[in-house]
């Protein structure tokens, strides 16, 4: 994943219970945090204001929807 991404929240994220706000959202990656670090991390814009930092295994890519 690099800076620009559509994403959504993945089945892993969605059972998450602080991420119930999220589900069926889309958001940007506006920034990857710590690119040296084990763990990758990505700052997150979400549609309605929401805004956070979240791992890799809580995101996936957005799919278009028809």
């Amino acid at each position: 994943m690099k800076v620009g991404d559509l994403v959504e929240l993945s089945s892993y994220a969605k059972s998450v219970r602080y991420n119930r706000s999220l589900v069926g959202k889309l958001g940007v990656i506006t920034e990857k945090a710590n690119p040296s670090s084990i763990h990758d991390l990505y700052f997150v814009h979400w549609l309605g204001g929401s805004k956070g930092f979240m791992n890799r295994n809580e995101l996936k890519f957005a799919k278009r929807k028809e």
